[in-house]
């Protein structure tokens, strides 16, 4: 049997997939945060199941966009945005961008007592 570099390669290289992504916002009585979670979750799940996203200054104040994040694994991972520097266009990794996003309306859910997860985008490949 003949192997070949580039089959050989090709068989050890593991590269992990950018999930489908969600974005939206984790309120509470004193505040909240803009987050990320994996689509194939439920928003229930997504209420324990999330990464924060920080604005530039390490809150969670805008401008969140090109702020470096990690999900499940996939890290380089930061918004795209319009030039107003709030509207989320997509989803980039390591400066590339490999999702889309589009503005949802969602009536929230709630997570636990004063806590409420409410989706504002989703992202596809």
């Amino acid at each position: 049997m003949r192997f070949t570099l580039a089959s050989l390669l090709a068989g050890s290289v593991a590269v992990l997939a950018v999930p489908n992504i969600n974005l939206g916002f984790l309120g509470f009585p004193s505040g909240g945060k803009f987050i990320a979670w994996e689509a194939g979750l439920s928003e229930k799940d997504a209420c324990a199941n999330y990464v924060t996203i920080t604005g530039s200054d390490g809150g969670p104040a805008p401008p969140r966009c090109g702020t470096e994040f990690t999900l499940d694994g996939n890290t380089g991972l930061s918004l795209a945005c319009l030039s107003d520097g709030s509207t989320v266009t997509g989803v980039n990794q390591d400066g590339a961008q490999v999702e889309s996003c589009s503005p949802v309306s969602d009536e929230g859910t709630a997570c636990t007592q004063g806590v409420e997860l409410t989706q504002a985008y989703a992202c596809v490949v």
